[in-house]
């Protein structure tokens, strides 16, 4: 049963009932999937970080101050990562990382803005460093490699791009957070229940917003980046 689960899924991942299609399917999606372990584990890493850096050590006394993405792996996020690959977009979450607001430098409010930003920040490192290395190996674009690192480029900014939309539990509400003044901070905190809900309303049932708001964006700052780089 579960062989033929499996062989379904990667017919609708690939499209092709080949022996050969359906292999190559097999290595297109465990390739996509580790690329999306490695950034998502590069995102929370940067959290833990940065909550440590600015003086609060919960995320390393609890394992989390580390790259072995097994601290930070969600089981059911890592499931509806591969759920969500098979049906063409890849959505899905690791476990948060633990912090504590007031022993952080400058004050709970600003702290943790910082350490949310520091999430989507190190995505865009991990997608610039991906196209500069590319140039510096002198890859041509059809190159395996270079592939594997654009591939890694796109979805660190499809990662940081959706995290910095402002809807709670997401960096980027807590970045807002950190911004607003505080009547109109604290009215954003207490979305936070309902955000879970507000995004899956957002992704499945209005999924061209979703691709407006995130995926419109990926091209443009993608070339950014090739050109920073020095791609083109």
């Amino acid at each position: 049963m579960l062989a033929i689960i499996v062989l379904v899924a990667l017919l609708m991942f690939g499209g092709d009932a080949s022996p050969r299609g359906i292999a190559e399917a097999a290595a297109d999606f465990a390739r996509l999937l580790a690329l999306f372990i490695i950034s998502l584990t590069i995102h929370e890493f940067a959290h833990a970080a940065s909550a440590w850096y600015l003086g609060d050590s919960t995320a390393r006394y609890q394992g989390r101050f580390t790259l072995d993405p097994r601290a930070h792996l969600d089981p059911v996020g890592t499931f509806m990562m591969a759920l969500t690959l098979i049906l063409g977009f890849g959505l899905g979450w690791a476990k948060p990382v633990p912090v504590n607001p007031y022993r952080l430098l400058f004050g709970p409010k600003t702290g943790m803005a910082i350490v949310a930003f520091a999430g989507p920040a190190s995505n865009i490192v991990l997608a610039f460093a991906s196209i500069h290395l590319a140039r510096l190996l002198g890859l041509g674009a059809s190159s395996e490699v270079s592939v594997l690192l654009i591939q890694l480029a796109q979805i660190n900014i499809v990662l940081a791009l959706f995290n910095l939309i402002p809807i709670p539990p997401l960096d980027g509400s807590r970045i807002l957070i950190g911004i607003l003044p505080e009547p109109l901070a604290s009215s954003l905190a207490r979305l936070e229940p309902y955000g879970p809900m507000l995004l899956m309303f957002l992704v499945l049932f209005l999924p061209g917003v979703f691709r407006t708001i995130v995926g419109g964006a990926v091209g443009p700052l993608l070339r950014f980046l090739s050109t920073v780089g020095g791609l083109i």
